[in-house]
């Protein structure tokens, strides 16, 4: 009877030991296989930082396009652009709008023209993140303010719901109801470097027009 409860015994400590055994080789595979991995709740930021000469300008026109968002709203109309990290003025890696503190948007109004020009609408304002990384912060052009004004070609600050200064050029007798983005440049004041995208870009890097309806 001594000899069956000693050998039984040893038997369960032998598995209480291999059982503890594989716990702790998973816990520790478990551990070294998560700090691979980065935290769902930090997001990925798009980076352009290590190209340079065409592919940098490419990347970055890109970049700018990445998840468009035009949105109509009541009585604004907002577009919000891409935003990312690149190559800063020093050389180093830096967010686009440090590097860059201007946005420039120009509209062209469809199906008119005045004395063979086309109407045209450009927009001065803030390049800013918005609290998502990727994205800048939306900005909002006032339609319905606008169309408060009689139609005519001048220039109008506003600052609520965007800092912003619009110049209208070519504008006929009524306001036009269809604009469609035809340049965008992203730069900076100081020594006027930047990124520029013109119609045909725009056209060739985005899945649809980016336009605005009044």
């Amino acid at each position: 009877m001594l000899y069956n409860s000693m050998g039984g015994k040893n038997s369960f400590i032998i598995l209480l030991l291999i059982a503890a055994s594989a716990t702790i080789t998973y816990c520790i595979e478990s551990f070294q296989s998560s700090g691979n991995r980065q935290p769902a709740s930090i997001p990925r930021v798009f980076d352009v930082s290590e190209l340079s000469g065409s592919a940098l300008e490419v990347a970055s026109q890109k970049a700018l396009l990445n998840g468009v968002q035009s949105i109509e709203a009541k009585e604004n109309f907002g577009l919000t652009l891409g935003h990312f990290m690149t190559k800063g003025l020093d050389g180093r890696t830096d967010l686009v709008c440090r590097v860059y503190d201007r946005v420039r948007l120009t509209f062209q109004a469809e199906g008119m023209a005045v004395s063979g020009d086309r109407p045209s609408l450009t927009i001065e304002a803030p390049c800013k993140a918005s609290a998502n990384i990727n994205q800048m912060e939306t900005i909002w052009i006032p339609v319905t303010k606008i169309q408060e004004e009689s139609p005519g070609d001048f220039e109008l600050k506003y600052i609520q719901p965007t800092e912003m200064t619009l110049k209208f050029n070519a504008i006929p007798g009524a306001w036009p109801q269809y604009w469609v983005l035809s340049s965008l440049r992203v730069y900076n004041r100081e020594d006027g470097r930047g990124i520029d995208l013109d119609a045909r870009t725009i056209y060739q890097l985005s899945a649809h027009p980016i336009s605005m309806r009044w």
